[in-house]
């Protein structure tokens, strides 16, 4: 998942990418309604308040629920490890502007999607991630991202939607004062599927 933008500060403001490792189903239904995954992600967020990147590797349990003829319900709920992640220091600057904090840690995700006639789509989704300095100075970070989105699709492809998020990024020093960055945003997009 990628989103681009003409922010003040980077064209590239979202990039998400999961990467399958390894997965099984739970129960013997020819159709299956639990699975779970092992994946590889890499997670970056750069905005007008902070910007963050992590790779890691975590194992997620997908659930799906038939709630009617034509409704759904279709969960996933996961945690991780963190192998490094990145996020601004605005109290150091190393040589060649290096402005960074980075370590490992871990990671937390939750997803919750309604579907109604494979037409409309109610989402809310969370990521939280938090990590320990190990080069910069000595400090813990935690992002929080909370995000709810309506989309409608119009066909298999090409679909239109709204989404709401809340973004927070909060840096505990021991040496300096606290910090916390909060960015919210309101999105409206069109959609296209793509099939590899």
């Amino acid at each position: 998942t990628m989103e681009g933008g003409n922010n003040d500060s980077a064209k590239i403001n979202t990039l998400r990418v999961t990467g399958f490792l390894y997965g099984w189903q739970l129960g013997d239904t020819v159709v299956p309604k639990h699975m779970v995954n092992i994946t590889a992600n890499y997670d970056y967020y750069k905005n007008s308040v902070f910007y963050y990147g992590a790779q890691s590797v975590n194992m997620s349990i997908l659930s799906r629920f038939k709630t009617g003829k034509k409704t759904r319900i279709e969960t996933q709920a996961g945690a991780g490890l963190i192998v490094l992640a990145a996020v601004q220091d605005e109290y150091l600057y190393y040589g060649e502007g290096r402005n960074y904090d980075f370590g490992p840690g871990f990671n937390l995700l939750a997803d919750a999607n309604l579907y109604v006639a494979d037409k409309l789509l109610f989402g809310v989704h969370y990521r939280g991630g938090w990590f320990t300095t190990l080069n910069g100075n000595e400090s813990t970070h935690f992002l929080s991202a909370l995000t709810s989105e309506l989309r409608y699709f119009f066909s298999k492809r090409f679909s239109f939607g709204t989404e709401w998020g809340h973004m927070n990024l909060k840096g505990y020093f021991q040496d300096f004062e606290d910090v916390s960055h909060t960015f919210p945003y309101l999105r409206i997009s069109a959609g296209y599927k793509f099939d590899l």
